[in-house]
């Protein structure tokens, strides 16, 4: 049984690199070109007045520049200036992988200690500029209080507010986004832009991680598919582990319910499993996903294509 798992996040925009397995006080970042991961550490590039605590565990590449990112850490700043005592809140902030840029832009309303509530970053616009940068991020100002959800402009402190539809994944030019949220009678419901995307085994599936092709092409899709009326823990009909593959074009054009999707079930295709497929796409026609053998002391990272053909291994180290 493997003892711990590498996950892809998120491809760069020049699409040589793939952040993976983030948290802690940084992530794995891993070079598609010569399948080479390296690791990177938030902590030697903040400033001297402040402490790291925890970073989420979710970057965003920027669009614009493939030397940096942004994420949510919680940071702790010595007010006085003396070292003694560290007050800690939510901050966004941007980060260089070559450590040559930090930015702590954590919006002026939650003052300089960040957010004592919430912050959640959600993208980096692409309409962004090396002038002029905008982000869709969501955040409380009072304990249990009203969830806001807009674009904030860091240079100018403008925020505008936007309706919270539940924003999962997009394209980077914008093009194509997927939601997922309740309708007003409570039901959990998918879209692609605003056109509802029904599967077919949606009432006995549990779907997880998402993602768009770089070209916009295509949209894939965990999912593990139950026998619901089972009475023991496993039944032999359970389709576990398995992508679904949505030609966004060809739905958007005709989004029928439900919706025929390519599926590529791990366990048939390769005799492999995996305890979280997040599938990422690494090309515009390959995918990155977490599975492992039997026997395997660790799942790694590799890659297939959307017609359910292997194609390597991306990573070897825990």
């Amino acid at each position: 049984m493997p003892i711990g798992s590498h996950y892809a996040s998120l491809l760069s925009p020049d699409g040589t690199k793939l952040f993976c397995s983030i948290g802690g006080a940084g992530a794995n970042i891993l070079d598609l070109r010569t399948l080479t991961m390296s690791q990177y550490d938030i902590r030697p590039f903040l400033p001297k007045e402040m402490k790291f605590a925890r970073v989420a565990p979710f970057f965003i590449w920027c669009p614009y520049d493939n030397n940096k990112f942004a994420a949510i850490a919680r940071l702790g700043i010595d007010t006085i200036g003396d070292g003694k005592k560290y007050f800690y809140g939510e901050h966004l902030i941007i980060c260089s992988l070559d450590g040559s840029y930090f930015k702590d832009i954590t919006p002026d309303v939650f003052g300089k200690l960040g957010s004592q509530y919430s912050l959640d970053l959600r993208s980096w616009l692409p309409n962004s500029t090396f002038e002029i940068d905008w982000f869709l991020i969501g955040y409380q100002l009072e304990d249990y209080g009203k969830q806001y959800y807009g674009y904030y402009n860091p240079l100018t402190q403008e925020m505008i507010e936007q309706n919270n539809k539940g924003l999962v994944y997009y394209t980077k030019d914008w093009k194509y986004q997927f939601f997922a949220n309740y309708d007003s009678t409570y039901k959990f419901k998918y879209y692609i832009n605003d056109k509802e995307l029904v599967f077919k085994d949606i009432d006995s599936a549990d779907l997880g991680y998402a993602s768009f092709s770089p070209d916009g092409k295509y949209f894939a899709i965990a999912a593990n598919v139950y026998n619901r009326t089972r009475t023991g823990p496993y039944d032999s009909t359970d389709r576990l582990s398995e992508v679904w593959v949505v030609e966004v074009e060809k739905f958007m054009q005709n989004p029928v319910q439900p919706f025929q999707v390519k599926i590529i079930n791990i366990k048939e295709k390769f005799c492999m499993f995996s305890y979280g497929l997040h599938p990422v796409f690494a090309s515009n026609n390959t995918l990155a996903v977490s599975t492992f053998k039997a026997g395997d002391s660790f799942s790694y990272l590799h890659e297939i294509d959307i017609n359910g053909n292997y194609i390597r291994q991306l990573t070897f180290v825990p």
